[in-house]
């Protein structure tokens, strides 16, 4: 079972950025962050798959991004079937470090220094195995 990915094809499809005002917080001595990421596989033609990537990451009390990434995946395997946790953990890499960039450059933006989040958390906090 083999998947390939088109890397020039990864397109940022959707945006959301929110910055919390303090007023709007409780007053926390400790801002939890919470990530999650998700994929949408649709059918395609010959082997060639759409799929959606949606990541949203809050670092509570300061800001929110939501991001949803499109790119075409090409698989060649021997079921007839697509397994999303094969495809999560096999080639969501490039979509990580596209959003963990992305969350660095939005929170420099805001003033702020900059949030460099590794790709390796990334992975541990969305359940990723990592090979």
């Amino acid at each position: 079972m083999k998947y390939d990915m088109d890397i020039i094809g990864l397109k940022l499809a959707q945006l959301q950025f929110d910055t919390i005002v303090a007023s709007d917080v409780e007053d926390k001595k400790e801002a939890n962050l919470n990530f999650e990421i998700t994929l949408e596989l649709k059918e395609y033609d010959d082997g060639v798959y759409p799929v959606s990537w949606e990541l949203s990451l809050e670092l509570e009390s300061l800001f929110y991004i939501k991001a949803k990434y499109d790119m075409y995946i090409t698989y060649d395997g021997n079921q007839n079937f697509l397994d999303k946790e094969i495809i999560m953990n096999k080639v969501s890499y490039p979509i990580l470090a596209e959003f963990s960039h992305l969350t660095s450059t939005l929170t420099k933006e805001m003033g702020a220094v900059p949030l460099i989040i590794n790709i390796q958390e990334l992975m541990e906090r969305g359940n990723i195995e990592q090979k």
